[in-house]
């Protein structure tokens, strides 16, 4: 049993180490922090938006317990990314 429980870790952290090797990597970001704000009790807000065309879509946030929420400038400097999966073809 012991000898599972070893071989299933280390196909676990191999695993993880390659996820991490194969990431995109954020590049030339530079994005400033606008905001910074806590906020200690439990939210649950829930509306309607409309994007640029015009059609509708719900937005809701649910959140139990305490939050951090951070409001920032995405600014990328020539040739950036944001670290977004990138397909290889």
């Amino acid at each position: 049993m012991k000898t599972k429980f070893k071989l299933l870790i280390g196909a676990a952290a191999v695993i993880t180490v390659v996820g991490l090797a194969l990431a995109t990597p954020i590049v030339k970001l530079a994005s400033p922090l606008l905001a910074v704000g806590n906020h200690s009790a439990d939210i649950h807000k829930e509306g309607t938006a409309a994007v640029s065309s015009g059609e509708p879509f719900r937005v809701e946030l649910q959140i139990d317990g305490h939050s951090t929420f951070s409001i920032q400038d995405a600014a990328f400097a020539v040739g950036g990314q944001n670290g977004s999966f990138r397909s290889p073809t």
